[in-house]
């Protein structure tokens, strides 16, 4: 009898697991659209957040960069978090990037906004 308990809780646990996903949360120091090459880069410098997403059938980090600089001047992010959510409906998997933003048009060689 007790077995047959474990056994139904057991079900219901890994059910409501499986209609609720999972997510997973990295960090990421840097991502950038922008032309870094020879560039040192000015953490310290960053001062807007920026949030973006890409859910559905195909995720895609590069769009979720995209998403977060669309309509901004920056085209960097710095000391990123990146969280992946996966659903049994694929409609809900999703990856959200929150970052600061930079703009490697302003950065010199040296690092320096100028």
């Amino acid at each position: 009898m007790k077995r047959l308990a474990i056994y139904k809780w057991l079900a219901c646990f890994v059910g409501l697991s499986a209609l609720m996903g999972c997510s997973s949360t990295t960090k990421v120091a840097l991502m950038s659209n922008g032309d870094l090459e020879g560039q040192t880069i000015p953490y310290e410098k960053a001062d807007r957040w920026l949030v973006g997403k890409s859910c559905g059938n195909e995720q895609s980090l590069a769009q979720a960069l995209r998403d977060a600089t669309l309509g901004t001047r920056y085209d960097t992010l710095v000391n990123v978090t990146v969280k992946t959510s996966v659903s049994v409906f694929s409609a809900h998997n999703c990856i959200t990037i929150i970052g600061k933003g930079l703009s490697s048009k302003t950065m010199n060689l040296k690092g320096q906004e100028g």
